[in-house]
């Protein structure tokens, strides 16, 4: 588990991850909670309890559609009763 509270940055991915395991990871308190450069593929990846909490900034994919296709995942919004 990795938390990022209280920096610019969260996570960030660039190039092929396509083995990447982003599990139980919280974010709070950033501008950009998850940053996935250009050509950017992490692998499809389920619920793994990843949660961002109020203040957790935005999640960006700065890939073209088929990268962010191939790197689609799920995180919990803590602040809400849902995805």
């Amino acid at each position: 588990m990795v938390v990022a509270d209280l920096v610019e940055k969260g996570f960030e991915f660039s190039g092929m991850c396509l083995n990447t395991d982003f599990k139980h990871n919280e974010a709070s308190n950033t501008l950009t909670s998850l940053r996935c450069t250009d050509a950017t593929q992490l692998s499809e990846q389920d619920d793994k309890g990843n949660l961002f909490f109020q203040g957790s900034g935005t999640a960006v994919h700065e890939g073209e559609d088929d990268d962010v296709l191939l790197s689609q995942f799920i995180v919990y919004d803590a602040n809400m009763d849902g995805f």
